[in-house]
C-alpha cells in the first residue's frame, strides 16, 4: 500500500491509453517535472478506483484532477461538489467514477480528507490545457482547509 504523509494531495486519476481519459496522466507528468511547495505530493492514481483510499486516508485537503464530460471543451474548471457526488454510480468498477470514490472514503478511510475537489476539463489533453489544469490544481490545493469542512464532506 502506499502512504503518504502530505496533508494535501493532488490525486491525478484517468487512463494515460485512451485519448479523453488522460488528462489527469498528463497533469500529473507536469506537475511531477516541477518543484512543488512543501505539504503538497502530487500522486498518479491511474485507474486505481477505491485502491485510492489508502492514498486519501489522512489528507487535509485531496484535489482530484480528471477528464470531464460534459461541460465546454478545452477550459480548465472547477467541478461542483454536488455533480461529483451526484455522479456517484452503483457499480463498483473505474466507471463508477470519482463520485463513489468519494462517498467511499468517507467510510473506508480510518481518516477521511477534511475537503476535496474536482478540477479537470474536457476534449483533447493539449498542452494548454494540461497546463490550465495544473494550475488550477494548484489553486485549489492552496485553498485553506475550514474547520466546518469535515462536517460537510
Amino acid at each position: 500500500m502506499f502512504l503518504c504523509n502530505a496533508p494535501v494531495r493532488i490525486v491525478c486519476v484517468g487512463n494515460r491509453m485512451v485519448a479523453g481519459d488522460d488528462l489527469g496522466p498528463r497533469v500529473h507528468d507536469h506537475l511531477a517535472a516541477n518543484a512543488l511547495p512543501d505539504g503538497l505530493a502530487v500522486i498518479d492514481g491511474g485507474l486505481q478506483g477505491l485502491n485510492l483510499l489508502g492514498i486519501l486516508d489522512g489528507a487535509q485537503r485531496v484535489v482530484f484532477v480528471d477528464a470531464l464530460a460534459g461541460v465546454r471543451p478545452g477550459r480548465a474548471q472547477r467541478v461542483a461538489r454536488r455533480r461529483v457526488l451526484a455522479n456517484g454510480g452503483a457499480h463498483f468498477d473505474h466507471g463508477a467514477g470519482l463520485g463513489y470514490l468519494v462517498r467511499a472514503m468517507q467510510v473506508g478511510c480510518d481518516e477521511p480528507p477534511r475537503a476535496w475537489s474536482l478540477v479537470g476539463a474536457a476534449g483533447a489533453a493539449s498542452p494548454d490545457v494540461i497546463g490550465a489544469v495544473a494550475n488550477l490544481a494548484l489553486l485549489e490545493a492552496a485553498r485553506p482547509v475550514r474547520a466546518a469542512a469535515a462536517a460537510r464532506a
